[in-house]
């Protein structure tokens, strides 16, 4: 049975899949842990997860690059898949706003995320993940900034596991 969790959709069992493909989480409900099929083969169990939400919208009209509300996690050392999901628009036509995942204040390359929208009318759902080290005491982040206007981000979840 699925379960929807800060954005990430898990799989709920009380057995291990026979067969896990690489790639994929579960959450084995009789053993209590998040475990995933790695790409070495392994199954990595007693994975570490931590979440931060926040309801509600928040805004930007800044053309550098700052952190979104809330959406800080201040960790222990490791490896972690990140996930953020929100929803988003600008004030502006044709104005463009950017997301992107930082580690110790440096932007994870290949996390940035761009958006454009011809009208203000809309807003369109958002999701940002990648793969982000950092020792003890670092934090994990997700910032923005837009070209113009004022950018507008809604009910958001940052989700964090520890896979090494």
């Amino acid at each position: 049975m699925p379960l929807q969790t800060d954005g990430v959709v898990l799989d709920v069992v009380a057995t291990d899949p026979a067969s896990p493909v690489e790639g994929q989480l579960w959450y084995n409900s009789a053993e209590n842990l998040l475990k995933l099929k790695s790409s070495s083969g392994n199954v990595i169990s007693s994975l570490s997860y931590q979440s931060a939400n926040a309801a509600g919208d928040t805004t930007t009209g800044s053309t550098t690059d700052v952190v979104v509300g809330s959406m800080t996690l201040t960790l222990g050392a490791g490896t972690y898949l990140v996930f953020f999901t929100s929803d988003w628009s600008n004030s502006t036509s044709n104005g463009s706003q950017w997301l992107s995942c930082f580690a110790n204040g440096v932007q994870v390359p290949g996390s940035e995320r761009r958006y454009s929208r011809s009208t203000t009318s809309k807003r369109d759902g958002v999701a940002l993940n990648c793969v982000a080290t950092v020792a003890a005491g670092q934090a994990i982040d997700i910032r923005w900034r837009v070209s113009g206007g004022t950018g507008t981000l809604g009910t958001r979840a940052l989700s964090l596991i520890k896979v090494a």
